[in-house]
């Protein structure tokens, strides 16, 4: 094989800068080198450097994604009803309860859990009310009805 006489590093990164917008930055260094040896430790300075050139392009750039509060979705309760809730008992009585590795909607299951998680683990919503159990797991009972 022959004498390396050039080498070239690419490296690019793309990252979410805001909501809807993404920033992607790429750099190109090319370098001669006079033998083989001296390739590998030309490769590893252009590496560090185009590490360095982008670390520094996404902290000039970026900008905080703001993530979605999941908003309590209080009036159509009936969407929780697709769920397919197991019913249980306990020493406070009849209770309905998913799990996680079980649930036929996934989505949906993350979004009530996000909204248990903004409200301190319980929510009323509807006719139930729902607490986060251990984690993977959300409970809910008929709403008892005051006197």
């Amino acid at each position: 094989m022959g004498e390396i006489v050039e080498i070239q590093v690419s490296k690019g990164l793309t990252r979410q800068t805001s909501e809807k917008e993404w920033l992607k930055v790429e750099y190109t260094l090319k370098a001669k080198v006079d033998c083989a040896e001296e390739a590998h430790v030309a490769k590893a300075q252009m590496e560090a450097v185009v590490d360095s050139w982008l670390s520094q392009a996404f902290q000039q750039k970026q900008q905080p994604v703001k993530e979605h509060a999941a908003k309590p979705d209080l009036e159509h309760a009936e969407v929780y009803e697709k769920l397919n809730w197991e019913n249980g008992s306990g020493a406070r009585g009849a209770y309905q309860v998913i799990r996680r590795d079980n649930v036929n909607d996934l989505q949906l299951f993350n979004h009530l859990e996000n909204m248990l998680k903004q409200n301190r683990g319980n929510l009323g919503i509807g006719n139930f009310h729902y607490w986060l159990g251990q984690e993977g797991f959300i409970f809910r009972r008929v709403k008892s009805k005051k006197v």
